[in-house]
């Protein structure tokens, strides 16, 4: 797929405490946390590689000493151009993504991702959509039967209109969620709050889907690594090759 256009860099937010999935996180940083003896970061890092995409920053804060160390041993066999966005201190999702993008000055368009999920995702596809509408953020979404403990996406044919937090089941005005998978105009900087920490999803999304400058692209497979009985769903998926 490296013949079709793509951002050229993708920001893994990568400095979670996964503190769902201790004990295994006590001394393990959540993106280090093997699957199928695999770090789970990595299955990121494999899937942009598929994509096109030859560089990416690595947003990482909780025990980030032990994943630039990880990397730099095994350096070369991700095929990915590594550089680090090191939190001092918690910054929020939003933070993170600002402090990398200082680092990725110049690029137009960035693909921003959740290191902690397994997916599949077109995203030459996905890119032609967001150029297509002229889009500040596009999102990857992915509908679920039962939105139980989700936030869901509401929307208007591919515009997103609201995000709906943890809604009622029974009642949930949506059945798609999203896969903390975004592409990004470097436009966004305009829309984030004068703050070093702040909520990407909150304080960013949220407004901008008020004023209808998200749109959305479904993703063909994700599943969440949030904690142990999803660690075990996400484990299984590989051994049957969904992902």
């Amino acid at each position: 797929m490296s013949n079709k256009e793509v951002p050229e860099i993708a920001i893994i937010i990568a400095g979670g405490e996964g503190t769902r999935l201790r004990p295994i996180t006590y001394d393990t940083p959540k993106p280090l946390v093997p699957i199928l003896g695999k770090p789970l970061v990595e299955y990121t890092i494999d899937e942009i590689y598929r994509n096109g995409i030859r560089e990416a920053i690595l947003a990482i804060g909780y025990k980030a000493e032990k994943i630039e160390r990880y990397f730099e041993k095994t350096k070369g066999s991700t095929n990915v151009k590594l550089n680090y966005s090191v939190e001092r201190e918690k910054l929020g999702t939003g933070g993170a993504i600002k402090l990398a993008m200082s680092i990725a000055d110049g690029h137009k368009d960035l693909a921003v991702i959740n290191g902690d999920n397994l997916f599949r995702l077109d995203f030459a596809a996905m890119y032609k959509r967001h150029l297509a509408n002229k889009a500040l953020v596009t999102i990857a979404i992915i509908r679920v039967d039962n939105v139980k403990g989700s936030g869901v996406v509401v929307l208007d044919g591919e515009r997103v209109t609201q995000f709906v937090e943890k809604p009622d089941p029974d009642k949930a005005p949506s059945h798609f969620i999203s896969c903390g998978i975004y592409i990004i105009s470097s436009r966004i900087a305009k829309a984030f709050p004068d703050a070093d920490a702040f909520s990407f999803e909150k304080d960013v999304l949220e407004k901008l889907a008020a004023k209808g400058q998200i749109y959305a692209y479904p993703a063909e497979v994700f599943y969440t690594v949030n904690d142990h009985e999803q660690y075990r769903k996400a484990e299984e998926a590989l051994k049957q090759h969904k992902v």
